[in-house]
């Protein structure tokens, strides 16, 4: 429930604080265990009471998989509304930009909300863009693709923004 609450994106379901909820007691042994096992626990560490983990049970991480059907569903209804309210969509170089049009605000509100990777750079200065969209042009598609009304070879790729769960530092003291 602490983590529904939040937008898909927005959060990681590791190191959770959970009111009136009693840790689990478990041995050292159980305890390191228990990611390769992908099993959930809420225990006392560092002085607080948290969840450890976040994981399904087969081994994605939960918000990775709640952005995803997010992400899914709201594509799906933007470029259903691009169809819906416009009188005709017509299977036009310009009708496939309207519907690219529609998949770039999604994976850009993915984006905003910190589901998808933002456009970072290389140590060089290239980008690394968080996505990117390839659209066929009407003109590479078949005249039986095009008789179909169906729209082929729509595709996106992005770069989850992921979440960091554990941090490794080294550090040396000297005289």
């Amino acid at each position: 429930a602490k983590c529904f609450g939040y937008d898909p994106g927005t959060e990681t379901w590791h190191l959770k604080e959970l009111a009136t909820i009693v840790q689990s007691r478990l041995s050292t042994d159980k305890k390191n265990k228990l990611p390769e096992t992908h099993i959930n626990t809420f225990l006392r560490y560092a002085g607080c009471n948290c969840t450890i983990g976040g994981y399904t049970l087969a081994g994605e991480w939960i918000d990775v998989i709640r952005f995803r059907d997010w992400l899914k569903n709201e594509m799906q209804i933007r470029v259903f509304n691009v169809l819906k309210v416009n009188r005709k969509v017509p299977f036009t170089d310009n009708g496939i930009t309207m519907i690219e049009g529609a998949m770039e605000a999604t994976l850009k509100a993915g984006q905003k909300i910190g589901g998808i990777a933002p456009t970072e750079y290389d140590t060089d200065g290239n980008p690394i863009p968080g996505y990117t969209i390839t659209i066929p042009k009407a003109s590479e598609l078949t005249e039986a693709q095009r008789k179909s009304r169906k729209l082929p070879y729509c595709n996106y790729t992005a770069r989850l923004a992921g979440a960091i769960h554990v941090v490794e530092i080294e550090g040396f003291l000297t005289f």
